[in-house]
């Protein structure tokens, strides 16, 4: 009995010792895990019946208050009822739940948990209790948040993906670009995707990684869905310690596309500038000479020939106008090529432009016997706005065509009102003839350049096949439409519609002021001229020019010689050609500017007719521009425009009877009174020098679309015409300021175009009072 309850007592001391080693034991776990993990406790109905520290910090709860709760205190609502019908299930089953629940604690704030939920079960297999093992993941939930809408949300593709080339992870920007399912990506190798020409060059780039290369960049092709191609400019890094390419791209295709433009628009512009220096170097040496051969043989017409003489002097005329239609044909090509070639924009009397175009062919088509017809339409208005000058061009080339196609029979000019509205008008050109046709295979072609019909046209009638193809052009620059429409055989009509605006009615200048003015061009008494010229024809015939006009010519053959004679002489007028020997033309007029300090006017004078060659006199100091071959009356017009101050021209106004410009009699007569008639010469010599330019201008800002230096120049006109007591004017110039500013055409324009003929009529009443 003895031993008997020695061993109870033993047994039970032991059993005390266990149960404190136990006891204390799980309290070194509990704190253990109260210091890391949130935790808490519920019965079997989910009542919370513990908490630690842990649990009440995040939730922001005291324990009080949570203890007796159920965990829907902490509910967000984020999670579905499925959600939570599940987690129940699986624990209920006495199984363990593991997952990540968001919460919200007291003050609102959102937090996320990694937990994990353990059931406890008595002897008989039911669940008394659930033990809550959270963690808080709320930091690493952002940055995940974070990471993923810098992939959703990356215009720039990212790309996760192995050494070998599988993707873990891409942007949906990527697999969009590629026209695929971003879910499919993952499916492919980044090589699959790959042009098959750019593997091997990318898995050299790639292998610069393996070789310790911290950043690469390269750029590659990709196959797309819809079997087009993507460019893509890649920057990659490889991370050591997962071994995973971490890379970035950019699409450069529509970039790269862009710089191949560029390049070939670049390619485009330098064959175009070398095209121009070609034509401008045939054109002048073509014209040096051509100049020389128009200008003796226009002299030689003037002397005393025989009937032979005179028909070898038609032959030659005949065989130059010939040469210049081809010259210019050629020059307005390049021009139209290039687009430099623009509409000049004026009102003109459309009736008297056609009726010129047609009577400048009478004489070709009476050589053939043939019928030259013009119908035109009554209802036309008198004036619509354009270039004068191409219509002429178009409307010439068109009926020289019909009379050297023709042999017998006719060629009829119709113009016809096909459709007005208050401001516009359209007109349909029509210019049939009964000549030898054109078959329907071939109509298309005539249209090309260097083109006609059949070889045998060329050999017959020559021609360079230019004419159409330029034609063709400036209809479509009026924008309009030019059809043919011909039978073989029978005869061929060319028709074009266009759009003109309607113009203003002003009266033009008179035949008697025309007579005046080219009277007027020929004086050139008292002007001292030095010509610098190499050619020695163009020396001879241009000397004879201003010789006949009454001027003294000296002449200097490069320009190192005309710099010396402007040290040694004064001179009214500077005729500089361009292109000189020892020195050129554009470097003789800087020294003369920037050495010599002297400002008289200097006139350049080139065969090259092409825009850049005008500027580039201007540039350098040149006051005007002359192309060869001019004529006698142009020669001494570009001078006299340049000189009247050196000359020392007087305006006088006893005898000027009746003025064109309305208000110019009233306006002249209070600025006598004010100042006196001998102080209006100045007043009136400023204001001719500057009303060509201002006129100009006007009209290029007006077709520019500069509004605001419309505006600016109609407000200082508007001044200048008010100061001169010019009512009529100052009242346009206001009105056109005012106007400007709405940025109207259509309010715009009608003003624009009185002010501009009201400018042109004054320039020439002030030209008319001229004391020659």
């Amino acid at each position: 009995p003895m031993v008997s309850l020695c061993s109870a007592f033993i047994s039970s001391l032991k059993a005390t010792e266990a149960k404190t080693f136990f006891a204390d034991s799980l309290e070194a776990y509990k704190n253990a895990i109260d210091s890391h993990a949130i935790v808490s406790v519920t019965d079997a109905k989910g009542v919370i019946t513990y908490v630690n520290d842990k649990f009440c910090d995040l939730s922001k709860y005291a324990a009080s208050e949570l203890i007796g709760q159920t965990h829907r205190i902490v509910n967000s609502g984020h999670h579905s009822k499925a959600f939570f019908a599940d987690l129940w299930r699986t624990i209920l089953s006495g199984q363990t739940w593991r997952g990540e629940i968001r919460n919200r604690a007291k003050d609102g704030s959102i937090y996320w948990v990694d937990a994990t939920i353990v059931p406890f079960m008595d002897h008989e297999k039911k669940t008394y209790q659930f033990l809550a093992i959270r963690t808080d993941i709320t930091q690493l939930k952002e940055q995940k948040l974070e990471l993923s809408n810098f992939f959703r949300l990356s215009v720039d593709f990212l790309c996760i993906i192995t050494t070998s080339g599988n993707f873990v992870k891409a942007s949906p920007s990527f697999s969009e670009a590629m026209g695929m399912e971003h879910h499919l990506l993952q499916s492919y190798s980044y090589f699959d995707l790959m042009h098959e020409e750019d593997k091997e060059e990318t898995i050299k780039e790639l292998e610069k990684l393996a070789a310790g290369s911290k950043t690469i960049s390269f750029s590659n092709r990709y196959k797309k869905s819809d079997g087009s191609s993507l460019v893509l400019s890649w920057k990659a890094s490889l991370n050591e310690s997962d071994g995973l390419i971490y890379a970035t791209a950019s699409d450069i295709t529509e970039k790269l596309a862009v710089e191949e433009k560029l390049i070939q628009s670049k390619i485009e512009v330098e064959k175009a500038k070398t095209k121009d220096v070609f034509l401008a170097n045939m054109s002048h040496e073509i014209r040096t000479p051509l100049n020389a051969i128009i200008g003796f043989q226009n002299l030689l017409r003037k002397t005393r020939m025989d009937e032979e003489q005179a028909h070898y002097a038609d032959i030659i005329s005949s065989a130059l106008k010939s040469l210049n239609v081809i010259i210019n044909d050629i020059l307005d090509l390049s021009k139209i090529e290039n687009g430099k070639l623009q509409l000049e924009m004026h009102s003109f009397p459309i009736e008297n432009v056609v009726k010129q175009a047609v009577q400048m062919q009478l004489a070709s088509a009476k050589t053939k016997n043939l019928k030259l017809m013009l119908s035109y339409d009554s209802d036309i208005p008198t004036h619509v706005v354009g270039d004068e000058t191409r219509l002429t061009q178009i409307l010439t080339n068109l009926i020289s065509n019909a009379i050297k196609f023709t042999q017998q029979g006719r060629v009829e000019v119709k113009i016809t009102e096909e459709g007005k509205t208050d401001s516009h008008v359209r007109l349909r050109f029509s210019v049939k003839d009964t000549g030898i046709g054109i078959e329907p295979s071939k109509l298309e072609l005539i249209f090309e350049r260097f083109t006609q019909a059949e070889d045998y046209t060329t050999r017959m009638y020559g021609g360079t096949g230019l004419g159409l193809n330029i034609v063709k052009s400036l209809v479509e620059l009026f924008e309009g439409t030019l059809q043919v429409f011909s039978e073989y055989g029978k005869g061929s009509e060319f028709v074009f519609d266009i759009n003109f605006p309607i113009g203003n009615a002003l009266a033009e200048p008179s035949a008697e002021y025309t007579a005046e003015q080219r009277k007027k061009e020929k004086l050139l008494k008292g002007f001292s001229v030095l010509l610098v010229e190499d050619n020695i024809h163009n020396q001879i015939l241009a000397k004879t020019y201003l010789e006949r006009n009454g001027a003294s010519v000296d002449i200097a053959g490069n320009g190192i010689i005309a710099l010396e004679k402007l040290r040694s002489g004064r001179y009214s007028v500077v005729l500089m050609d361009v292109q000189l020997p020892v020195m050129d033309g554009l470097t003789t007029t800087r020294e003369i500017r920037n050495t010599l300090k002297m400002d008289l006017p200097i006139i350049g004078c080139s065969a090259h007719s092409l825009t850049s060659e005008k500027n580039s006199c201007l540039e350098a100091g040149m006051c005007d521009y002359i192309t060869k071959p001019y004529t006698e009356t142009e020669l001494v017009h570009v001078i006299l425009k340049h000189t009247p101050a050196a000359q020392g021209h007087k305006f006088f106004l006893a005898s000027q009877k009746t003025f064109k410009t309305p208000d110019l009699k009233n306006a002249l007569q209070a600025l006598a009174a004010d100042i006196g008639e001998s102080n209006l010469s100045p007043l009136l010599l400023a204001l001719r020098e500057r009303l060509p330019a201002d006129n100009e201008k006007l009209d290029s800002f007006f077709r520019q679309e500069a509004y605001k230096d419309l505006e600016e120049l109609a407000h200082s006109l508007s001044g200048t015409l008010s100061s001169l007591r010019l009512v009529n004017g100052h009242r346009l110039a206001q009105q056109l300021e005012k106007e400007s500013r709405t940025k109207d055409p259509a309010l715009i324009l009608p003003l624009l175009d009185a002010l501009r003929e009201y400018l042109q009529l004054l320039l020439q009443d002030i030209e008319s009072m001229q004391d020659q």
